[in-house]
């Protein structure tokens, strides 16, 4: 399969996935490439580089990364948090008693109940915010991703539920996750991808001044210390031709 075909094949395999909801499996990944059947190395890019593009890979899993240290607040999202909190300082504090008469109301549909938890709760959706940041999402961004899924979750109250102040919070928290979960894989394919095309063609470039001439395939697997496989399908996922011997 040479580069037009293989750049047609993924777009028509992104286009598979789009119809799908945004999300492929590896059987149809496997079916689209059957002319040429792939090694796990190029399998694998494919996949990453489908996942870059927001695209869910069914039966593909990922190497884990190290889980990196918590990092202090950026100039930018520390100064919102604390503006943030100086606008709803006003915001009144509920007790138990009545913050569980509020919750029975709202789960019974009483909207003014409801807005009641959603103003109260303000405070901790910016507690979470401060607690759950990572420099990748704006602290403002988690913020207004907690109080979506504050409103979201007013909407579904339990009747039955033994503790809604847990909940609730919970349910928060979970979409909170849900976006910095979201940012970081994208940042993480995004750099492994960069990352990838950048040392290759930085040794590309050293290999062609060390030899005077165009390389080749194997030539470069070799001087890279990695598979032609993994070489042919990082030049084909940044778009460049890929040598092959006379």
């Amino acid at each position: 399969m040479n580069q037009t075909e293989f750049q047609r094949t993924l777009e028509d395999l992104q286009k598979e996935a789009e119809s799908r909801g945004g999300q492929i499996d590896m059987e149809a990944i496997r079916a689209r490439f059957s002319r040429e059947p792939l090694s796990e190395e190029h399998l694998g890019l494919i996949c990453e580089y489908l996942l870059s593009r927001k695209i869910l890979v069914s039966g593909y899993e990922k190497k884990k990364e190290k889980p990196q240290e918590k990092q202090a607040l950026l100039p930018e999202d520390d100064k919102f948090l604390r503006r943030y909190r100086e606008e709803i300082s006003q915001i009144r504090p509920i007790k138990s008693p009545e913050r569980k008469e509020l919750f029975r109301r709202a789960a019974a549909g009483d909207t003014g109940a409801a807005e009641q938890l959603a103003r109260a709760y303000q405070p901790f959706v910016a507690d979470l915010a401060e607690e759950m940041y990572v420099p990748q999402v704006p602290a403002a961004d988690l913020v207004q991703e907690g109080n979506l899924h504050l409103m979201l979750a007013l909407r579904e109250l339990p009747e039955k539920e033994a503790d809604p102040h847990r909940w609730l919070l919970a349910r928060i928290r979970e979409g909170m996750q849900a976006l910095v979960r979201q940012q970081e894989d994208q940042s993480l394919q995004d750099r492994k991808m960069v990352k990838r095309v950048d040392e290759l063609k930085e040794n590309i470039s050293a290999l062609k001044e060390k030899l005077g001439r165009r390389v080749y395939l194997d030539e470069l697997a070799e001087y890279m210390k990695i598979s032609e496989d993994e070489v042919e399908a990082v030049l084909k996922l940044a778009g460049e031709e890929v040598p092959e011997e006379e």
